[in-house]
């Protein structure tokens, strides 16, 4: 933060994203697939709450149906079937794609906008 020391960071628990603050887009690489389902679920909502009216999500995640755990540290992969359904209710699915990141559609990423 040497470059911008006037920058506005700060840090958030991804459980329960606890601040005053609201946001025109919440966004985040590969963060989110370290909570589980249920803790994923409820973090949809609380930042479904902290969105500004049209407000946008964009998040990536391993792409697959498994856990796997390495110590403490989860691994939750989801599918595009599973997603949709944690977020249709809420959100609209502007989109939804697979990518490369190591391995042909090893990975996806989601774009929503809240209701």
């Amino acid at each position: 933060m040497k470059k911008h020391k006037d920058a506005d960071v700060f840090v958030l628990d991804a459980r329960d994203l606890d601040t005053n603050r609201s946001f025109d887009c919440i966004y985040s690489n590969k963060v989110l697939q370290h909570i589980t389902k249920s803790e994923f679920k409820t973090s949809l909502k609380k930042q479904k709450d902290l969105l500004h009216e049209n407000g946008i999500l964009f998040h990536s995640l391993w792409r697959g149906d498994k856990e796997v755990k390495y110590g403490d540290l989860v691994f939750v992969y989801y599918s595009k079937e599973s997603l949709i359904n944690l977020v249709e209710k809420d959100y609209e699915i502007v989109e939804i794609t697979t990518y490369k990141e190591i391995h042909d559609d090893d990975s996806l990423y989601i774009i929503l906008k809240k209701k």
